[in-house]
């Protein structure tokens, strides 16, 4: 799998962990981290993602969490909002 490509922060604690409970109990790949602090967010947690994986994650997240923004990394530039 390449290297994860997404990063979705969070308003809340709350909605970060639902989020990588329902994404690890789906078995989509993930990764929870601190937000890099050049995202203000309402929460210091922030998820990792796949783009190719979208049709996966999306569809268990958009009626049951609330986050920030999701942002994109292309070929090693700085993250840049979806």
């Amino acid at each position: 799998m390449p290297l994860f490509d997404l990063l979705m922060t969070f308003h809340s604690t709350h909605h970060a962990l639902l989020s990588d409970r329902l994404l690890e109990e789906s078995g989509v790949a993930k990764d929870l981290i601190p937000t890099p602090r050049q995202f203000s967010a309402g929460c210091g947690l922030s998820l990792l993602l796949h783009s190719t994986q979208q049709e996966q994650w999306y569809p268990l997240l958009q009626t049951r969490v609330v986050w920030g923004g999701i942002y994109h990394l292309t070929n090693g530039s700085p993250w840049e909002k979806s």
